[in-house]
């Protein structure tokens, strides 16, 4: 897993994140769905149907600059304890692997219902993108 060499010295590559703001960006977006989180529903008919389409279903990976929910922007004030959400992030996962059907996951903020398959792609498109802006 490729996250055991994020350190909270990690040099970003672009936009405004620190190590620990990502890892905490990363256990909302992907523990919201597996009850580790209960955000804020804020997904509209376009976003469920044709942003969910295009950012999940066709794109290969995600574009810098993504509009995301409102509840996965941390503020640049805020840190938190790194290793605390490392951890996290790494029983999030495991969690996510070891889930096997659509009934075991909740809905996303955005794009509203989505079956385990959708939520694998997303969720493998989203770590990957925040790794490749630590270097990884």
């Amino acid at each position: 897993m490729l996250f055991y060499r994020i350190t909270p010295q990690s040099q970003r590559q672009w936009g405004t994140m620190t190590p620990d703001q990502m890892l905490h960006h990363l256990n909302l977006a992907c523990g919201t769905a597996l009850g580790y989180f209960n955000l804020p529903d804020e997904s509209f008919w376009l976003s469920r149907t044709m942003f969910k389409f295009m950012l999940v279903d066709v794109l290969s990976k995600h574009p810098k600059g993504l509009r995301i929910p409102l509840t996965f922007k941390i503020p640049p004030t805020e840190h938190f304890d790194f290793e605390k959400e490392k951890k996290l992030l790494i029983e999030i996962i495991t969690k996510a692997s070891q889930s096997k059907s659509t009934g075991d996951w909740g809905s996303h903020p955005l794009f509203g219902k989505m079956t385990d398959k959708e939520w694998g792609r997303l969720l493998t498109m989203h770590m990957d993108y925040h790794l490749k802006q630590f270097g990884q």
